[in-house]
């Protein structure tokens, strides 16, 4: 039966299987028993036939619904259901099938999206569940920390105890600080956490925000500002002191001393006091000026003029400028690049005024100590960024001391002004860079600039 219409041929089907049933019934009273055989043959057949059409429809349907299931939303409806009725339901099944795809392209592109900005941020992001185990970590976490896998937040004990208790305690919405060293680095650390729940599991999301470079920056434009307010004040008081001392010293040096009562005399002991009196404060007045305008570097570092330059042309300047001292101390000074022709964006001037200085120390350093070693090093770093290293088996920073050390005025040395490294890490902030310093006492200390 070449029915074009699903409900005629349905409402057909089951007028012919009534009708051939009462035909049977007839025949089997009258006991025409092959023409009951026939009718009731018949019977079975077209309720095949209905139960077919039924079953086709029950079919291709579950195979539409089992595919949107899996998120297969490539199906379509077969062919097979040409009937106005059925090219009806067809249309709306595969409409429906267009919006599935639809909304999972969209899923797919917001979920590609979010986890390319996952990973290009700058900002550590870790989440885990309350059992510890870890369902998000960030590329800028990893590499920051050196991670190369990890799968629960107990692995954050190897890297230090307290960030780990820091991440474990943290509750949501809290902001935490936490200072720490590891793998020779400094990290001072923003965390910030909220929670949420998914699929009745309840998710911690803590953030990682590396401040330290914004608190170096923060110190060094308060100390360029007391600076600034502290020499702007000496020099008032002290050109005065300076100019006038030296006016007093030539009209005393131009006085005629004499016995005699009618000219103005002066013992000339008590005039040679005053004048050497007057001759040291000249000297020291000239000195402190001399001290505030060395300071006053400090806030007149030029900006960097940027120029492409090779790594093995700088160390080679450097180590130029000290060959006769570290030859005189017996110094061996090693290099290492890697690669051999590694270049850095910078100014070469007030780079190699940094390198310079902690070359000096690092020379003053090793100059009491049997076999005297300094390395010099750079490479790319795991963050990508140009990592350069000055290193000495010298006795050593103190604890203590070690955050000081980039504090303007500070010094532990007898003959140090104080304002070497700070003047140095101020360079290298203004390179958008990083200066720090990590110090095994009678071990050895490494100046790390990163850029």
């Amino acid at each position: 039966m070449a029915f074009k219409n699903y409900q005629w041929e349905t409402i057909l089907l089951s007028l012919f299987i009534g009708l051939l049933a009462i035909l049977g019934a007839y025949a089997l009273i009258a006991k025409w028993w092959i023409s009951t055989i026939f009718f009731y043959t018949l019977v079975i057949i077209l309720i095949f036939r209905l139960v077919s059409i039924s079953q086709k429809l029950v079919t291709k349907l579950e195979h539409f619904f089992n595919s949107l299931k899996f998120e297969d939303y490539t199906v379509s409806v077969s062919e097979d259901f040409q009937t106005k009725e059925f090219m009806q339901l067809n249309k709306s099944l595969s409409q429906i099938a267009d919006n599935f795809r639809e909304m999972n392209f969209q899923k797919e592109r917001n979920l590609f999206y979010l986890q390319h900005i996952i990973e290009h941020i700058d900002i550590g992001i870790l989440a885990f569940n309350l059992e510890g185990k870890i369902v998000l970590i960030n590329k800028a976490l990893k590499t920051s920390l050196g991670i190369k896998s990890i799968d629960d937040v107990f692995a954050f004990q190897v890297i230090n105890a307290d960030l780990f208790q820091a991440i474990e305690k943290i509750t949501p919405f809290e902001r935490l600080l936490i200072h720490f060293v590891y793998n020779e680095n400094t990290y001072k650390l923003a965390l910030y956490a909220t929670s949420f729940s998914f699929d009745n599991e309840i998710v911690k999301l803590v953030s990682f925000k590396n401040i330290r470079s914004e608190l170096e920056r923060q110190e060094l434009d308060s100390w360029q500002k007391l600076i600034s307010v502290l020499t702007h004040e000496i020099m008032n008081s002290i050109a005065p002191i300076s100019s006038l001392s030296q006016t007093l010293d030539m009209m005393l040096s131009q006085v005629d001393i004499r016995t005699d009562n009618d000219e103005i005399s002066m013992d000339k002991e008590i005039y040679l006091d005053t004048k050497e009196a007057l001759k040291t404060i000249h000297k020291r007045s000239d000195g402190l000026i001399h001290f505030v305008q060395t300071y006053r570097n400090i806030t007149k570092i030029p900006m960097p003029v940027y120029k492409l330059f090779a790594i093995e042309e700088l160390f080679q300047n450097v180590t130029g400028i000290f060959k006769t001292q570290t030859e005189k101390q017996s110094i061996n000074i090693e290099s290492s690049i890697q690669p051999l022709d590694l270049e850095i964006s910078a100014d070469i001037s007030l780079i190699e005024q940094v390198l310079i200085n902690l070359l000096k120390n690092a020379i003053q350093a090793t100059r009491s100590i049997e076999n005297p070693q300094i390395k010099l090093s750079a490479l790319i770093n795991t963050t990508g960024n140009i990592e350069i290293q000055v290193e000495d088996n010298g006795p050593g920073i103190l604890p203590e001391v070690l955050d000081k050390i980039f504090i303007p005025f500070f010094t532990t040395k007898t003959d140090g002004s104080g304002i070497g490294l700070s003047l140095s890490r101020q360079i290298v902030n203004y390179h958008g860079g990083s200066l720090t310093v990590f110090s095994e006492p009678n071990v050895k200390t490494i100046f790390k600039i990163i850029i």
